[in-house]
């Protein structure tokens, strides 16, 4: 993990150089010079590790497209505080709603009112036992040590994998002063109650078919009687400690499995303002290495996974710590295990996603790739050109992505050949992996189906658009698989399904890439079939499930047009 650290490092200062100066037009006549001796002293400075023999180079193919008036000098002393955070900007286009309001997807569907997800899942209540307006009133659950053992296995065993944030050994003394009190009223109370609240949701996951307002959630009693104390505590505490914000994250965790990412995220928000605290006035804890390692997981984790997943695809406000955290070391563990190990994988995929929010997605001043900031309609594929700093930035970021999944552990690399082996590691880093793929190469697939009805592509562009067109098919895969597993990430999931699914479809109906989509009617069938085993009624994911079944209808009559048109 320390080559990706360093990895990451350098190449964010990379990015960053070639983003600023293809922006603000760099000099003319300036040559490229520089790289190949950085890239060979960052390699001789990589610490030797086990999981890959070869070192990070720069790309030869974007070396060989960079314009020639980019100058991408990048000293190899560069320090992590020098390099601009390369966070998710405020405004950019990946999103779900943004794909639904291109011209093509328009032509297919026609347009959708803004901001109908927001105000969908800002509507949808709560289930009864855990509205917070019942808190005054909520009583503290009698607890059987059998049962409350059993959530707290069911914890650890299927949830603690996403997010491993506390210390098993340090939680399980917790946990056993926690049923030695007569009375419960601290934090640490309140953190194994949000423990057996996980628990007790993983164990038991809510039927979509029974979601609704009248219906109980499995373990909301716990969830209840640890709001009790969080809500006062969040409310009134200013001096925090590790336990608070692990509890509130906890919270946030519990929504994310119930499919609710607007309470997820509100909880995330909450725990990132005590984090900072704790960041900006560390000497408030208690100096010890169970303390700094809990901190140093906290720091970056939740912020980089959770947090940006659920921004980057609700356009949800940020609490600022993303800056922070965007340039600080990775987490470490006393233990190293599988989940440990993908834990940081997947941490390092998620600045990878956020880099590709940041330089090809952007809507905001200053920001280039596909973008006309004086078009009204904000349809950022509607050019009919394509900008050769895309291609360039396309061709590094998926040499990026290639080199974050080569130095994988070998015990979290899946062998992308053998389905069959792929454990839910496997597929957490697949789920990266493939939607990096899609995001990476989306443009080169909406820029050929904006063309004119006869326009035509180049081979490069051509072989860009395949290889969005076999990561999206390989997404649908698995994403059936991991949908089938208890995960608090499936809302995502979903989005990500569906994305995949329209460009399949879009895709399907181009003449110059129909071709490379063999029978969409059956991979749309497929995606309605996936959403629809976890959408709850009036949910965004029931909505979803709605347009992908109109965009099936509008296909087949689309093809059974040409069919007929055909001699």
């Amino acid at each position: 993990m320390a080559s990706i650290e360093a990895m990451l490092t350098q190449q964010s200062a990379t990015l960053e150089d070639l983003h600023d100066r293809i922006n603000s037009g760099a000099v003319p006549q300036a040559t490229i010079h520089g790289v190949q001796d950085t890239v060979s002293t960052l390699a001789e400075n990589l610490p030797s590790t086990s999981h890959s023999s070869a070192p990070w180079t720069m790309h030869s193919q974007t070396l060989g497209h960079l314009p020639s008036a980019v100058d991408v000098a990048v000293s190899p002393s560069t320090s992590r505080d020098d390099i601009p955070a390369m966070t998710i900007p405020r405004q950019h286009s990946t999103t779900t709603e943004n794909l639904l309001s291109t011209g093509p997807v328009r032509a297919l569907l026609g347009d959708f009112p803004r901001g109908m997800f927001l105000k969908t899942e800002s509507a949808r209540i709560l289930p009864q036992n855990i509205r917070l307006g019942n808190l005054h009133v909520t009583a503290f659950p009698e607890i059987d040590r059998a049962e409350t053992d059993c959530l707290v296995d069911c914890f650890f065993r299927l949830a603690h994998r996403e997010i491993p944030i506390l210390d098993q050994n340090h939680f399980l003394s917790c946990y056993r002063q926690f049923l030695e009190r007569d009375t419960w009223g601290d934090i640490d109370s309140a953190l194994c109650l949000m423990v057996l609240a996980v628990g007790a949701v993983v164990q038991n996951p809510p039927s979509t078919s029974v979601q609704g307002a009248d219906i109980s959630s499995p373990g909301g009693e716990y969830l209840s009687a640890a709001m009790k104390i969080l809500v006062p505590d969040i409310m009134q505490s200013f001096w925090s400690t590790i336990t608070l914000p692990q509890a509130t994250l906890l919270a946030a965790k519990y929504f994310g499995y119930l499919l609710r990412p607007l309470q997820s995220w509100r909880f995330v928000h909450l725990a990132s303002t005590n984090v900072q605290i704790l960041l900006n006035w560390p000497q408030t804890l208690d100096e010890d290495d169970a303390t700094a390692a809990a901190l140093s997981r906290l720091r970056v984790s939740p912020w980089l996974i959770f947090d940006s997943d659920l921004i980057a695809e609700h356009h949800l406000p940020r609490s600022g710590i993303e800056h922070v955290v965007e340039n600080m070391p990775l987490p470490t563990f006393h233990t190293w295990t599988p989940e440990a190990s993908m834990f940081l994988a997947e941490i390092s995929a998620r600045r990878l996603f956020n880099r590709v929010h940041h330089t090809m997605y952007a809507d905001s001043s200053g920001r280039f790739g596909m973008v006309d900031h004086t078009m009204p309609t904000q349809d950022h594929f509607q050019r009919q050109e394509l900008r050769p700093a895309i291609t360039n930035l396309a061709t590094e970021l998926d040499h990026q992505l290639e080199t974050w999944f080569d130095l994988l552990p070998q015990h979290i690399k899946p062998d992308l050949e053998s389905a069959s082996s792929w454990t839910f590691e496997h597929l957490n880093i697949l789920h990266r992996y493939h939607t990096a793929k899609d995001i990476i190469f989306r443009p080169f697939v909406m820029y050929t189906c904006n063309l004119p009805t006869k326009g035509t592509i180049s081979t490069a562009i051509l072989e860009r658009c395949s290889t969005c067109v076999q990561h999206c098919c390989a997404y649908l895969s698995v994403s059936e698989m991991l949908l089938a597993q208890t995960s608090s990430v499936k809302e995502i999931i979903c989005h990500s399904v569906f994305a995949a699914t329209v460009v399949l479809t879009l895709s399907s109906l181009n003449q110059n890439l129909s071709s490379l989509v063999s029978d969409v009617d059956a991979l749309q069938t497929r995606a309605v079939s996936m959403l629809q085993r976890v959408a709850s009624k009036g949910s965004v994911i029931d909505q979803l499930v709605g347009i992908l079944k109109v965009l099936q209808m509008k296909t087949r009559l689309l093809k059974g047009q040409v069919h007929m048109q055909t001699p």
